[in-house]
C-alpha cells in the first residue's frame, strides 16, 4: 500500500509504503529483511530523504513438520476420504502468526479447500459449511493421536 500527499499536483512532504514479507524459509525471510533495510538506506542517501523501516508484523514462514503433516493427511482421509487429500502441492508463501507456534512445537498448517479467494482478499467469504468438517478432521487427529477409537 503507498500512501503519499493530498492531490495530483502537490509534491508530497511524506509518503508511506507498507506491504509483507514472505518466503519459503527462515534464511530468506531474514536476507529478504536484510535487503530492504540496505535498499531504504541506500535510497535514503542518495535522495536526501530520511526513511524509517519499521517491520511490526513480519511473521517467518509456516513450515509444516513432516511427521505432523502426515498425521494431518491421515486424519483428513478418515473423515473426507483419501481422494481428497491433497500433499503433493507447491509451497506457498504466506505469512501468518501460526508460524511462531510452528517454530517452538511441531505441527501443521492446513487448509480446508474452501474453493474461493484465500482470507485478506477483498472478495474473501468464509465458508460456514466448512466449520463441522475442521472439527471433525481436529477430533480425529486427538482420536489417532490418543489412541481413541470412535
Amino acid at each position: 500500500k503507498l500512501q503519499a500527499g493530498t492531490t495530483h499536483n502537490i509534491i508530497p512532504s511524506t509518503a508511506s509504503l507498507s506491504g509483507t514479507v514472505r518466503s519459503l524459509s527462515r534464511e530468506v525471510h531474514e536476507e529478504l529483511i536484510r535487503r530492504l533495510r540496505t535498499l531504504c538506506e541506500g535510497h535514503a542517501q542518495i535522495s536526501g530523504c530520511t526513511i524509517t523501516l519499521e517491520l511490526p508484523h513480519s511473521c517467518p514462514p509456516c513450515i509444516n513438520a513432516p511427521e505432523q503433516a502426515a498425521l494431518a493427511a491421515e486424519a483428513i482421509a478418515d473423515v473426507l476420504g483419501r481422494e481428497h487429500v491433497k500433499t503433493d502441492l507447491r509451497a506457498y508463501p504466506f505469512s501468518d502468526d501460526f508460524s511462531y507456534m510452528l517454530e517452538q512445537w511441531p505441527g501443521a498448517y492446513l487448509f480446508l479447500g474452501m474453493d474461493s479467494a484465500m482470507c485478506h482478499h477483498p472478495t474473501f467469504r468464509f465458508d460456514d459449511r466448512l466449520l463441522p468438517v475442521g472439527a471433525s478432521i481436529l477430533c480425529r487427529l486427538v482420536e489417532r493421536q490418543t489412541g481413541a477409537n470412535a
